[in-house]
């Protein structure tokens, strides 16, 4: 934590953004899409776990295929979070 000052002038704690890493674990339906998601291993940010599993299920894949069939799957895919300085 650090010390800062606010528009006004007077002094403000400021606590530095979260940064982490989520393992979210991607059920992968045979059509590409998520059809579900899951913390696997937390940041340890309830904030950035919830923002890596939201934006994991937006996505979509191609399928998965097994002897020439298209098949569902889970998979681990990690979301790094990290402060970039300005």
């Amino acid at each position: 934590t650090r010390t800062a000052t606010d528009n006004d002038g007077s002094d403000v704690s400021r606590t530095p953004p979260p940064a982490g890493t989520v393992i979210v674990s991607l059920d992968i339906d045979a059509n590409g899409h998520v059809s579900a998601a899951s913390v696997h291993r937390s940041s340890g940010h309830a904030d950035l776990d919830a923002a890596a599993v939201d934006a994991a299920r937006r996505w979509t894949f191609r399928p998965a295929y097994r002897a020439g069939t298209a098949v569902a799957i889970t998979v681990l895919k990690p979301f790094r979070f990290v402060l970039e300085r300005r």
